[in-house]
């Protein structure tokens, strides 16, 4: 999470969607910076914890922006990004299908393999209402980089970092099935954005 008060702008990093990259972009502009365990807070605690200190304090309310990928390609980067685990670890993707993987990522809870979590729950309310202001469409970098660019008055560097190897996934057609079917809300959201042009202005 990067709060960025002089642009008005607080930046949730949904775990898988680049957002390393877009710390390293904008890290050193942050007034806050959320880093290494802390860099994923979800949307629940922005608006729970830092929103009500930023009013109060600094009398500050900002946009937050965040970024959703399509969830079986977020599930796809997940498991290759865990391919590299050792095989020992629980969380390891190595010698496991990924038929395997997304199962484990579907039960409730989620066992060590599957310990994802999900990205309409990291960018919502418990009731299920979106808390963020403008979601990009991981698979439309252009758009959030001309936002950006916008916002902060200059053309942006984003450079290419933490990109899993590539890796073949042997796939069948019962996963998305079951993905889609455990994971509705997933799938609508991102529809959503994709159908606006890639940013969707949620409130």
């Amino acid at each position: 999470m990067l709060i960025l008060s002089q642009n008005g702008l607080v930046y949730l990093a949904t775990p898988k969607t680049g957002s390393t990259a877009i710390e390293q972009t904008l890290g050193n502009l942050a007034d806050i910076r959320f880093s290494r365990r802390r860099k994923h807070q979800n949307a629940r605690f922005y608006h729970n914890r830092v929103a009500p200190f930023l009013k109060a304090s600094l009398n500050e309310t900002n946009e937050v922006i965040a970024v959703i990928r399509e969830p079986m390609d977020w599930l796809r980067s997940w498991y290759r990004y865990r391919v590299r685990l050792p095989k020992d670890n629980p969380r390891s993707t190595d010698g496991v299908s990924f038929h395997d993987f997304a199962s484990a990522a579907l039960q409730s809870p989620q066992p060590p393999l599957g310990t994802v979590g999900r990205q309409f729950n990291f960018l919502s309310a418990d009731d299920g209402t979106v808390l963020v202001d403008h979601l990009f469409a991981y698979e439309e970098q252009p758009v959030l980089r001309r936002f950006l660019d916008e916002r902060f008055e200059t053309s942006l560097n984003f450079p290419t970092v933490n990109v899993s190897r590539p890796l073949l996934i042997e796939e069948i057609p019962q996963t998305e099935a079951d993905v889609r079917a455990a994971w509705p809300e997933d799938f609508a959201l991102y529809d959503q954005v994709m159908a606006a042009g890639g940013h969707l202005r949620c409130r």
